[in-house]
């Protein structure tokens, strides 16, 4: 059963821990563990859980649903990637050593498409986890293109923020093949792999958010939306707000 959180009006008086619980006032808290004052109300927190011996710093948790059904909880570090384990109530690592060499000011996307678990923090290459292996994810090494954000949209894997042979793209978006993760070659007539560059604004690329049949992209000073129109074009990107947008 869960419990609702316990309101505190005054929680200033300190801690008694010299008579029975019973007999506490708001003003007299016992000394407790796992549990959080917020805007007035006692709850409780959450738990920790250990990353080895080493330190670690989260920096994007997911969950991993595979098409047989299998689920993982995966959080991603600065250095590492982790899978929940229900047994032992610990973070297992699914990583090498250090496979990501990024730092606490890159951001970490992560996404689920085509049945496998991706990580992007635009400093190394973007990474793919089938549940057992890890490798980097194909039709990525010439030109050698990474990116910031990741979000999958009418069967196309969209990426934003590109850094490309070495130059960032902050303003483009870009998408694979129809249903495939690992085709990104534009130039390419057999597929619809392809591009664009927000450009009527020159902020940079802050975020995606699906809602409905759009995708949205949240720029620094502005709000964009990308449609899907099929053909050759395939998307279509419309200025929907300026001068609003998300640092």
């Amino acid at each position: 059963m869960r419990k609702q959180p316990y309101p505190v009006t005054q929680l200033t008086g300190g801690m008694n821990v010299d008579v029975d619980p019973v007999f506490l006032t708001d003003q007299q808290s016992p000394n407790l563990k796992m549990v959080r004052f917020h805007k007035g109300v006692l709850m409780k927190d959450l738990g920790y859980a250990s990353f080895g011996s080493v330190s670690e710093r989260p920096m994007a948790f997911d969950t991993y649903t595979k098409l047989d059904g299998t689920t993982y909880l995966v959080c991603v570090t600065v250095d590492k990637a982790y899978k929940w384990n229900s047994s032992t109530k610990a973070f297992d690592v699914i990583t090498d050593s250090d496979m990501f060499t990024g730092d606490e000011d890159d951001y970490v996307s992560t996404t689920v498409y085509n049945d496998l678990f991706i990580v992007t923090n635009k400093v190394d290459a973007v990474q793919k986890w089938d549940g057992t292996t890890w490798g980097a994810l194909g039709g990525l090494s010439s030109p050698a293109i990474k990116c910031k954000f990741l979000i999958p949209y009418y069967n196309h894997l969209v990426m934003g923020f590109t850094n490309e042979s070495g130059t960032d793209c902050p303003q483009r978006v870009r998408w694979s093949d129809t249903g495939d993760p690992e085709e990104w070659d534009d130039t390419n007539p057999e597929t619809n792999a392809g591009y664009l560059d927000l450009v009527d604004t020159v902020d940079w690329i802050t975020g995606f958010c699906l809602l409905g049949d759009r995708l949205f992209i949240f720029k620094e000073r502005s709000i964009w939306e990308l449609l899907h129109v099929g053909g050759t074009d395939v998307f279509e990107a419309r200025l929907v707000i300026d001068g609003v947008g998300c640092y």
